[in-house]
């Protein structure tokens, strides 16, 4: 079987820069717009509608900044910088929901940051009530929170499962202190043991643990460890992320002695590696970098076809809408992309004059619409019958280019699918660079990377 650690060729083909795809078309094509405008998308809402919503909010701060983050957020040591930002969020929520004519519930609620558990416990109790008042849980709601184990605080887990959130997400990253240092995010392995003993004795439904390959100083050997020691902690969820090194985007990654970064080919090595002691330990390889234990709600979505991925990543289905708040938050209303402010300020300056904070739109055709669903197949279920889904369109070159063929091609030639001309499937060793064959398919993109690409995606090894 064709194995990747031996492709140095192909390694250095697939380098190349491609959107990671948690929308279509990505979010670096969304254009900028009035309040106004935005302001009409959200009155759709003024319809009737029983279906749940899906709520995302961001919470930007963090007590320092990790030196590899490609997250908006904002350091600061001063915590009551979260008090005026909770009051510009509970703003943004009060308009939000006088759009609706009748308050939908909510069925999946996710904070993110920056750090949210760096929020003071007074104001997450606070947002929390808010939030939950205005668009009730459903009664088999998914309420996710993020969080950093260097800044949890003694007592707060069990806080936060009180409070309602049943599902979380350690952003441990790696274990080896030499490349804690180097990132600058340090996390003793014993603390790490208790952390997750306490997260299971709390019965939390899903524990999802992030890891990071290509960071400074990581070698095969030591993320083994890594991964063999998160494996014996039982998370039902694990995410094995690439690091993205754009200096150019982010600047604070320049902390980072770039000439300790590994090579791509140690960067797969490291991955197929964490991938092959996984699927040994149980764990199924969701798609693209996530991997479960069969007993968890992505793997059973799997199975039965609801899978979809969005701007969170794995999801148990698609919502009709997704709403994304807070400073830098993207959503999906009413078929149409919105993404919030990413300046701070900006975002504070919209809602203290009534207007929905919403920076930049994007409206898919019904043909992008039909893109957005074959990506979504490709990184969820592997498979695909192209003649089928763009027989309405005109066939197969007309709804996703010209070059399609000849890149499906290319890809099919490498032996990461298969592909007769009709029906696309995707090989076990294509799972690892399931960006590419999505971008076989996005006829908004060559896959060789164009002098634009390189500067707005990260590589896809």
């Amino acid at each position: 079987m064709l194995q990747w650690s031996d492709q140095k060729e192909l390694i250095q083909k697939y380098q190349a820069r491609v959107p990671r795809y948690t929308s279509y078309p990505p979010a670096t094509a969304f254009k900028k717009t009035s309040p106004l405008i935005a302001s009409d998308v959200y009155k759709s809402f003024q319809r009737s509608t029983h279906d749940p919503i899906s709520l995302y909010i961001h919470l930007p701060f963090c007590e320092t900044m990790c030196h590899y983050c490609g997250c908006a957020a904002i350091a600061t040591k001063n915590k009551n910088r979260w008090y005026p930002y909770v009051k510009t969020l509970k703003s943004e929520m009060k308009q939000l929901a006088s759009f609706f004519k009748n308050r939908p519930q909510c069925s999946q609620l996710h904070w993110g940051g920056g750090t949210p558990n760096w929020l003071p416990q007074d104001l997450a109790d606070d947002l929390f009530s808010y939030v939950t008042d205005l668009f009730p849980l459903s009664s088999e709601a998914e309420v996710a929170i993020e969080i950093d184990p260097k800044t949890l605080q003694r007592d707060q887990l069990s806080r936060l499962r009180a409070l309602g959130f049943n599902r979380v997400s350690f952003g441990i990253q790696d274990t080896s202190h030499e490349v804690q240092k180097a990132i600058g995010r340090i996390f003793p392995a014993e603390e790490m043991n208790k952390l997750f003993l306490e997260a299971h004795d709390l019965k939390f439904k899903s524990i999802n643990v992030d890891l990071i390959y290509g960071l400074p100083r990581q070698t095969a050997e030591s993320f083994k460890q890594t991964v063999i020691e998160v494996i014996n902690m039982r998370p039902q969820r694990i995410s094995l992320f690439g690091y993205a090194h754009v200096p150019w985007i982010k600047p604070h990654q320049l902390l980072m002695n770039a000439s300790e970064l590994p090579s791509s080919t140690d960067r797969i090595i490291m991955f197929t590696m964490a991938a092959d002691l996984l699927k040994e330990s149980g764990y199924e390889h969701l798609g693209l970098d996530h991997f479960v234990l069969p007993e968890d709600t992505l793997a059973q979505a799997k199975q039965n076809g609801s899978l979809y991925r969005n701007f969170q990543g794995y999801s148990v289905r698609k919502s009709q809408n997704l709403i994304g708040l807070g400073m830098s938050a993207i959503g999906e209303v009413q078929g149409t992309f919105l993404a919030n402010h990413r300046r701070l300020g900006k975002y504070q300056a919209s809602i203290s004059v009534g207007h929905m904070p919403i920076e930049r739109v994007y409206k898919p055709s019904k043909s992008e619409r039909a893109i957005a669903n074959s990506i979504n197949e490709i990184m969820c279920h592997g498979k695909l019958d192209l003649e089928n889904l763009s027989m309405s369109f005109g066939g197969v070159k007309s709804l996703y280019g010209v070059s399609v063929f000849q890149k499906l091609e290319a890809l099919r030639a490498d032996q990461l699918i298969e592909f007769d001309g009709r029906h696309l499937k995707v090989n076990p060793i294509g799972r690892y660079v399931l960006r590419h064959i999505a971008a076989a398919l996005d006829p908004m993109i060559e896959t060789e990377a164009s002098e634009e690409s390189q500067v707005q995606y990260s590589r896809g090894i």
